[in-house]
Order: C-alpha cells, then structure tokens, then sequence
C-alpha cells in the first residue's frame, strides 16, 4: 500500500509498525488532528474536504500540505512503474482543485521527466473509486487509484 511507504525514517510510529508512512502525515487522523482546534472534535475528514473547496484557508492549507507529501509518494511510484495517470480517491479527493491542483504542479516539479508525461485526476466515483479501479485493474487496465 502506497500509504505505508516511508517518507521519513525518523517519522511518527504507524501502525503497520514503520515509522513515517505516508500515512502518519496525510491519512484522516493525521490531517484531523490538525485542524481540531478550529473546527472542533467532531470534524470529519469529509467535512475538512468541503471547507477545504469551499475556500477555508485552514483546511486549504492542509490540504496544500497533505498534497506535498502525496505527491512525494507517487514520484516514488513513477520511478518504479511510470503509469500514464493517478486517479485520486477517497474522503480527501472530495476537496477538489485544493487536492487536485497542488498535486498535479508537484508532480511536474518532482517526477523525473523521463518517466512522467502522465495526469493527475480525481475520482468521479466516490465511494465505489477503490472497488472500480481494482476491478479495472485486474481485467486488464492501467489505472492505479489511490485512496487518501
């Protein structure tokens, strides 16, 4: 799982018993924790994805910060398999061009050009995106869908 590759060696404990997953720094508990404060206990990760679109600089800059750290894990991905296209699922993808813009910018910054000529999308699916994508995947297709 792309979640649980390491960004950090010297990162937060996950889990999975790694330290720095990707998913330390941008899986809900960790993006929530960041915005309690404001928003409250009770903030779900669906509801920091709409304020995130609907323009709350709060939510909009963690999603921004959650986009750079997403985008290092899939620069690794490119390296490995050089796919043709990522397509963002999950709660987080519901923020939008918030997601969606920093991610594509950062992988045409990060990604070696050599293997990258690729797009970034967002899951059109919501909660059916992982099922699809993996049913795409083993009949035959190219996409790789990521849930964040």
């Amino acid at each position: 799982e792309l979640g649980h590759s390491s960004t950090d060696a010297s990162g937060l404990l996950c889990a999975c018993g790694n330290r720095g997953c990707l998913e330390t720094k941008v899986g809900g508990q960790a993006l929530l924790s960041h915005v309690t404060a404001l928003h409250g206990d009770d903030l779900t990760l669906g509801r920091l994805a709409e304020l995130a679109r609907s323009g709350d600089p709060g939510c909009v800059r963690i999603v921004s910060d959650a986009a750079q750290d997403i985008v290092t894990g899939l620069a690794n991905v490119v390296a490995v398999l050089t796919p043709q296209r990522f397509i963002l699922g999950g709660e987080l993808a519901g923020a939008g061009s918030a997601l969606l813009d920093p991610v594509s910018r950062g992988m045409q910054r990060m990604a070696s050009p050599r293997s990258w000529r690729g797009s970034v999308a967002l899951a059109e699916l919501g909660g059916q995106a992982i099922v699809r994508g993996a049913a795409r995947f083993a009949f035959g297709g190219s996409a790789h869908v990521f849930s964040l």
